[in-house]
């Protein structure tokens, strides 16, 4: 079948439906193949294909027949496909067997040639040629060449190579835990401190529903002036159900109490980890830059500051 599927791509053809009745046309003597003594030996595309395809390989259709005959993992699936008997599923490590063919006496999975433990090292160190990734060694082996443990050698060779492993990017990160998306404006706000700057103290809120940004100028960061500001904002906005802070700033007794009594659930980072509340101080790292990149005085922060947030 993968013979004549070769055979067929050759032609530009309809395929159309014709009932049995009309079919009447057709008879035995028309069916009955002549013998073309001119095109006896002449090989078939498919033929053609697969023999080129292990000519690529660093073996000859020779070497790797005899490798083939010699290995004891195939011989049962050798010999049961030259002689049309099916096999255990063992023994033809538990593809079906229609996968298989034989090619000069050369095993073929598909239009892959299968290769015995004897040769699989020259062909690893063609794949491996130029030191390209554990992808690219995959795709190349899945287009011309095949065994039961392929892509698990491939990666065993990537791993212990030392010229692959001097310019082997950093491992990635570990998947950090997102927090779960607010249903509604000013449900879980992320507070956080910056300064000082400019000979400034800033107290930043950014709503995780809406990413709405507030940034208040404060003396100082003390516990009152950040209740006093938060009462400010939670007579202009409600109050929250949750504020995310980091766990050095706000972990004062007075600061807990005043959440408590509000009803609001007080959750901080990992210590030394601030990308756990990243919202906010990805927000404070914004607008500094705008700032530095106004390049104002003082006593302008404040309007600087508003055109800022309005944009």
């Amino acid at each position: 079948m993968q013979h004549y599927s070769v055979f067929l791509e050759t032609f530009n053809y309809d395929i159309r439906y014709r009932s049995s009745k009309e079919n009447a046309n057709a008879d035995a003597m028309s069916r009955l193949p002549i013998e073309d003594v001119n095109n006896r030996n002449r090989i078939e595309e498919a033929d053609v294909i697969e023999l080129n395809l292990i000519e690529t390989l660093p073996v000859t259709v020779e070497e790797l027949a005899e490798s083939t005959r010699e290995d004891p993992n195939v011989r049962n699936l050798l010999q049961g496909l030259k002689v049309g008997r099916n096999v255990k599923g063992r023994d033809r490590f538990g593809v079906d067997q229609n996968e298989f063919s034989i090619q000069k006496g050369c095993i073929m999975k598909g239009i892959r040639a299968y290769i015995p433990p004897k040769l699989r090292k020259r062909i690893l160190d063609e794949l491996h040629t130029g030191h390209f990734g554990v992808s690219r060694m995959k795709s190349l082996a899945r287009s011309y060449c095949w065994w039961e443990c392929v892509d698990h050698d491939i990666e065993h060779l990537s791993r212990d190579c030392n010229e692959c492993a001097r310019v082997r990017k950093n491992p990635p990160k570990f998947i950090t835990h997102c927090w779960k998306k607010p249903t509604e404006p000013f449900q879980r706000i992320h507070i956080d401190f910056a300064g000082p700057f400019l000979g400034l103290n800033f107290f930043v809120i950014v709503d995780a529903f809406t990413k709405w940004p507030e940034v208040k100028i404060i003396p100082d960061m003390t516990t009152d002036t950040t209740i006093d500001k938060l009462r400010e904002y939670f007579a202009t906005y409600g109050v929250p159900s949750i504020i995310v802070s980091d766990s050095v700033q706000f972990t004062s007794e007075q600061f807990q109490s005043f959440l408590s009594k509000n009803g609001v659930i007080h959750k901080m980072g990992a210590p030394y980890h601030p990308a756990t509340n990243g919202l906010a101080e990805r927000f404070v790292q914004t607008f500094k830059d705008k700032l530095k990149t106004l390049k104002c005085e003082r006593k302008e922060v404040q309007f600087e500051l508003y055109k800022i947030l309005m944009a």
